[in-house]
């Protein structure tokens, strides 16, 4: 991952400092959080390795609330972890925050230039750039003086944009959707519905999950519906699109349903008949248990003849 080329918009990040970098790292922090860089709905935790003490940041109101809480060094790792990162930064590079970072399992790690970092990090900062944020990953903030250079409408839907931004972000969008095509487009006059399932013990390939049902729901005049467990669950599918700077394609083009069964998302007094039930990985206890309950009700296939539950794999060799 070029990390100084693209624009980055955790939704978590994770960033450990030593005892005497602690209160300057709070500082740059709060200015971070209180730009227009900053994720509005994203959290920032930093971990102080020499105490085992970690402060969290979000925004409430447009200003920064921060809370802070002590550890022992394995309750650090296991909230860390709990955490689920979508960027950890290591500004210690000792063998305790190198063992953090190898087990955070955080969508991207940012550790000092060396051997840990090249087998071990998505990318490796300079000794001059030691606990400066802003030198560390620039690609965390808005560059006004480039044409584009803010993404504000990247990071949330249309209604969380400032109301400043409001006209320009619109103009950009429509401008970047023109230069870069990488997904299939929204029907305008839908016939139907499809209902994917995504992995639901890790995010691995997810993203390409989503482009591919993108191309399939253009071809098909279909929108796509997506389920997930729980609000815990939805908050960890969401950071795949924040890292990427993509809530709003997620918000375009998903309609969630959070709910504990998938049986009832599909055989729901108010569910919809759904075209497609597409399984990013079928083989599951959750997808026999769904094709046992689709025989039993009579609805395994659509009224032309096609099978209703299918995989992600299938998906991809019906779009070759």
């Amino acid at each position: 991952m070029k990390l100084n080329t693209e624009r980055l918009v955790p939704f978590c990040t994770v960033i450990l400092a030593r005892i005497d970098k602690y209160e300057d790292l709070t500082a740059q922090i709060k200015e971070w959080c209180e730009s227009d860089s900053f994720n509005p709905q994203g959290k920032v935790y930093l971990a102080d390795c020499d105490r085992n003490r970690a402060r969290m940041f979000s925004l409430e109101n447009g200003e920064t609330a921060m809370f802070e809480d002590e550890y022992s060094f394995f309750e650090l790792l296991r909230f860390i972890q709990k955490a689920k990162p979508s960027c950890i930064i290591d500004f210690c590079n000792n063998a305790h925050s190198k063992t953090i970072v190898f087990f955070s399992h955080a969508g991207c790690a940012i550790c000092g230039k060396s051997l840990f970092s090249l087998f071990f990090a998505e990318a490796g900062y300079k000794k001059e750039a030691f606990g400066s944020l802003k030198k560390t990953a620039p690609c965390f903030f808005n560059d006004p003086e480039k044409e584009n250079g803010r993404f504000v409408y990247r990071t949330t839907s249309y209604a969380d944009i400032p109301a400043e931004f409001t006209e320009q972000s619109e103009e950009e969008v429509e401008k970047e959707e023109k230069l870069v095509i990488d997904l299939g487009g929204i029907p305008e006059k839908p016939a139907g519905r499809i209902l994917w399932v995504p992995k639901r013990t890790t995010a691995r390939g997810m993203w390409t999950d989503f482009k591919n049902l993108t191309y399939y729901a253009e071809k098909e005049n279909v929108l796509i519906d997506v389920h997930l467990k729980n609000e815990k669950a939805k908050k960890r599918f969401d950071s795949v699109f924040f890292i990427k700077g993509r809530k709003m394609d997620l918000d375009r083009y998903l309609t969630p349903i959070v709910g504990e069964n998938l049986s009832d998302a599909i055989f729901g007094s108010r569910s919809p008949e759904y075209k497609k039930i597409i399984f990013s990985f079928g083989l599951t206890s959750e997808f026999f248990k769904t094709r046992s309950l689709l025989r039993q009700t009579g609805k395994e296939n659509n009224p032309d003849g096609s099978q209703k539950l299918t995989t992600m794999k299938r998906i991809g060799n019906y779009l070759k």
